[in-house]
């Protein structure tokens, strides 16, 4: 009988041995799998990060690259003359501390122009004055040039008047005289 219970234990240590590794795949199995399941997971955390990364820096350099043009089409005017455009940048960064370089250079040369403007105006004025004055001299010295010919023609018949007095008086002087 302790054959038999011996033998009766031996096969249901057996079968339980058996049963326990199949367990022991089933759970090494289910570990292959859970261990690919989280390969696959951490993979597309990686992709989905990486393409989220690259999306952030396609938005940013966007961002950069088009305040950089804006700034170039800006001064590209400005180098043209035209002095009215402004450059507003709110990136808070050095594209924006660029941005107010540029609005005071611009005003520094709006306020150069206007100042080199009313000089040229002050300066159109002189010349106007200036041109003025040489007409008027030039008509008072074709003024003075008519009456100086005038006393000239005056001293002239003066003098043919005296030169006549002078002989008619030599006359009468002769006339007493002889």
């Amino acid at each position: 009988k302790v054959y038999s219970t011996i033998a009766i234990l031996d096969s249901n240590l057996i079968s339980t041995h058996s049963v326990v590794d199949e367990q022991f795949a089933q759970i090494d199995e289910l570990i292959s799998r859970r261990e690919i399941q989280a390969y696959i997971f951490g993979a597309i955390v990686v992709i989905a990060a990486g393409v989220l990364g690259i999306i952030i820096a396609l938005i940013v350099v966007g961002r950069i690259v088009r305040n950089i043009s804006s700034a170039g089409s800006g001064i590209r005017m400005m180098s043209t003359g035209n002095l009215t455009n402004t450059f507003e940048y709110n990136s808070k960064d050095e594209i924006q501390d660029l941005g107010d370089d540029l609005n005071t250079l611009m005003d520094n040369l709006k306020s150069a122009f206007q100042s080199m403007k009313n000089s040229s105006n002050k300066g159109v004025g002189l010349k106007e004055e200036l041109i003025s004055s040489a007409n008027q001299t030039s008509a008072a010295a074709a003024e003075i040039a008519s009456n100086s010919q005038a006393i000239s023609k005056q001293f002239n018949m003066l003098s043919e008047r005296v030169a006549s007095a002078s002989e008619a008086n030599q006359s009468m002087k002769n006339s007493l005289h002889s």
